[in-house]
């Protein structure tokens, strides 16, 4: 099934690099976007794994998995690889009747802001979808101001099955991490109470936990 679809994100110039790097440049607000993210696809739970304290290393990997309401190949498509695309149109609010975090449809590029590789892994209707996406083949043609379809790698494409890392929800997985310092524990932990303190007891984020390389889920 994976061989006769494909999924496309059309961009203009340098976009996706200086969004990207400088609308979400460092650990705190990339990983906060991608739990707002979370919370307006309704997700009661949303855990981050996080390797605190480790030196930046090729090796490591940073996860946001929640529990929301997960996307289908067509939604990926029509709404998750429209960059810009306005919230507002669709609604001020999800279908569980939260106020909507998001706003200008840029957030799916957060994890640019710290690293080279995204995958996103997404289940929805017992239907498995996960594919990736490479920041240096996304912007190879940006300082020519060409407009580029980008064509994810897609992993899976297929209906979910019980050995899959991931049964619901959505994990975005971060490779080739671009932080220069290792992200310290108290201070990520103290930054994101005061961006998500506001939010409501319908919505929890899960400590992050110091993990190894070998600690792969999705």
């Amino acid at each position: 099934m994976a061989a006769k679809r494909a999924l496309e994100m059309k961009f203009a110039g340098g976009l996706v690099k200086h969004l990207g790097l400088q609308m979400y440049s460092g650990a705190v607000p990339a990983i906060a976007e991608l739990i707002a993210n979370a919370y307006d696809a309704d997700a009661p739970d949303v855990e981050v794994v996080i390797p605190f304290g480790k030196a930046i290393s090729d090796d490591l990997t940073i996860e946001v998995r929640d529990s929301g309401h997960g996307m289908t190949f067509d939604e990926i498509n029509d709404a998750y690889l429209v960059l810009g695309r306005d919230r507002r149109r669709a609604g001020d609010y999800s279908p569980a009747g939260r106020k909507v975090m998001g706003r200008k449809g840029l957030g799916k590029l957060a994890g640019f802001g710290i690293a080279n590789v995204m995958e996103i892994w997404t289940v929805r209707d017992e239907h498995l979808t996960a594919f990736r996406m490479d920041y240096d083949a996304i912007t190879r043609n940006g300082e020519a101001g060409f407009v580029e379809p980008y064509r994810p790698q897609i992993l899976h494409d297929r209906p979910l099955e019980e050995r899959d890392p991931i049964q619901h929800g959505t994990c975005v997985r971060l490779f080739r991490l671009q932080l220069k310092r290792a992200i310290p524990e108290d201070g990520f932990h103290e930054s994101m109470v005061r961006r998500f303190a506001v939010l409501s007891d319908t919505f929890r984020v899960g400590a992050p936990m110091l993990v190894t390389p070998q600690s792969r889920n999705c």
